[in-house]
């Protein structure tokens, strides 16, 4: 659920991407993205806890292309994944995910 903690903590990242000199604007993009995912999943749009277990994933061992940032290029496909890791995603139009950047996250 996008609470007033979760969009304190986007805010967090934000401050910590643009620390680790991340452009602006793709720090920006990113967070919406995220944040985005996160409504998505309270609305069910994505398939139950999609989106946080793909930030599990990345937090344990995965890269972010091959989890968050898959998940977001799935989002932008404008069909149902049929198969795979994403069954279940939807297309969610707007052009937000016609552009992924592959971010390295980290704990913090």
């Amino acid at each position: 659920m996008v609470t007033e903690r979760a969009a304190r903590r986007m805010g967090e990242l934000l401050l910590e991407l643009e620390k680790r000199k991340i452009e602006k604007l793709t720090a920006q993009r990113f967070i919406l993205q995220c944040v985005l995912a996160m409504f998505a999943e309270d609305r069910q749009l994505l398939p139950r806890d999609m989106f946080i277990s793909c930030i599990q994933d990345c937090i344990k061992r995965a890269s972010y292309d091959d989890v968050l940032g898959g998940l977001f290029r799935e989002m932008n496909q404008p069909v149902i994944t049929p198969a795979g890791r994403y069954k279940g995603v939807d297309y969610l139009n707007g052009g937000l995910f016609s552009l992924i950047h592959g971010i390295d996250l980290t704990r913090e």
